[in-house]
């Protein structure tokens, strides 16, 4: 009887798809998120190297265009601490909002499932302080 179609079929809805189903919230919060957090690693150094972080400060004291003069100096300097600047702010802005992008990553599967159980009239989020 193991090759029956409807023995098999019954195995693949109990066992795959409704375990699967029951498993996801564990994936979500063990190995989902640690590969989010790998995917953010590789994604923080991928940035990085776009906007040539480590280039620009090696280079910070080096002279624009070859210019030795005590003025191309100064103003290569000037120029390449406000695009160093410009650069890392743009990085902050980044991981910031990468972030905000994890948090919602942890929260967002909590909050759907409690305005569900709301809307359902199950739970009544009225007793959280800040949602009066």
């Amino acid at each position: 009887m193991e090759n029956n179609v409807f023995v098999q079929s019954l195995r693949y809805i109990f066992r795959d798809v409704l375990g699967d189903f029951l498993l996801y919230p564990i994936w979500w919060y063990t190995k989902g998120f640690l590969l989010t957090l790998q995917r953010f690693g590789e994604r923080v150094g991928t940035r990085s190297r776009a906007l040539a972080l480590g280039i620009q400060v090696a280079n910070l004291f080096r002279p624009m265009y070859a210019d030795y003069s005590i003025q191309g100096r100064i103003i290569s300097f000037v120029a390449r601490i406000l695009i160093l600047i410009f650069r890392l702010l743009e990085m902050a802005f980044f991981i910031a909002g990468y972030l905000i992008m994890l948090l919602l990553w942890i929260f967002l599967p909590v909050i759907v499932i409690a305005s569900l159980l709301h809307q359902w009239f199950l739970i009544d989020l009225r007793v959280i302080p800040f949602l009066k």
